[in-house]
């Protein structure tokens, strides 16, 4: 079980418990001592300049929410699909599941995006996880780092940790899909154990062509070993005739500019 699930769990728990112990509360228990004649609180009357008592207002005691408005609350939700570059996505599939049942069960539903990338949701439930998808597009964890994602829940019924989801059909919510570029054909090379000394020597290892070969050094300083078995190593990989370029996020899909160098 997914941990909003486990949080979804334990406020509908935590309502039917509320809604107990306030029915048990307006029990009267009778008492056997010898009951004695109600003394009436005397609260002073406020007199205003004209002389006539004020009337004194009766508290009323908040009511907890029940079960069923938390899981029949309604939903409506704006949504936009587009790739990174912000231009938008038609025609990508939009998978909802509503939370609308005691005990954790859920409603699907599906839809597609329009010709300017949105889409609309509604139904009744207590939250809504939203998940979009297209054929050559790749997924986007949530909150991946980027602020950019192709996942996501909501909460409507009850706050389940992200807060009463405010819908606003001007500003949608946005789910990102990437659209990956032109992918350079990969250069294969038969697979082929290469021993690899400890001292720092280099061992070349061919590539695609004669003039670009991996150098590969490694110092490993095994002699120092700590009480579980581990020990410090060094690895240091380089290129012949070309270099290596850092990638930083998952989806790099545009080759910086010094790589055609």
């Amino acid at each position: 079980m997914s941990k909003r699930a486990v949080i979804i769990v334990v406020i509908t728990v935590a309502t039917v418990a509320s809604l107990l112990l306030g029915r048990c509360h307006r029990i009267k228990h009778p008492s056997s001592a010898t009951p004695q004649s109600p003394v009436a609180p005397q609260i002073a009357k406020a007199k205003p300049i004209d002389g006539a008592p004020l009337a004194v207002p009766e508290r009323v005691a908040p009511q907890a929410p029940s079960i069923a408005s938390i899981f029949s609350a309604e939903i409506t939700f704006f949504g936009l699909v587009q790739d990174q570059e912000g231009s938008p996505i038609a025609g990508a599939e939009v998978r909802a599941s509503v939370a609308d049942k005691f005990g954790g069960g859920s409603s699907k539903l599906v839809t597609q995006s329009d010709q300017q990338g949105k889409f609309k949701i509604t139904s009744r439930g207590m939250t809504v996880s939203v998940r979009v998808a297209k054929a050559g597009y790749f997924a986007i964890p949530e909150l991946d780092g980027s602020g950019q994602r192709s996942v996501g829940a909501f909460d409507y019924g009850a706050d389940v940790g992200s807060g009463i989801h405010k819908p606003d059909e001007k500003a949608p919510v946005v789910f990102t899909l990437y659209k990956p570029g032109t992918v350079e054909p990969l250069n294969r090379i038969r697979e082929k154990e290469v021993p690899v000394p400890r001292n720092g020597e280099a061992v070349t290892v061919p590539l695609d062509t004669p003039s670009r070969q991996l150098l590969l050094n490694c110092w490993t300083n095994d002699g120092e070993k700590e009480r579980d078995g581990r020990y410090d190593w060094r690895l240091k990989v380089s290129v012949t005739g070309g270099g290596l370029l850092p990638r930083m996020d998952e989806f790099a899909f545009s080759a910086p500019p010094l790589s055609s160098e």
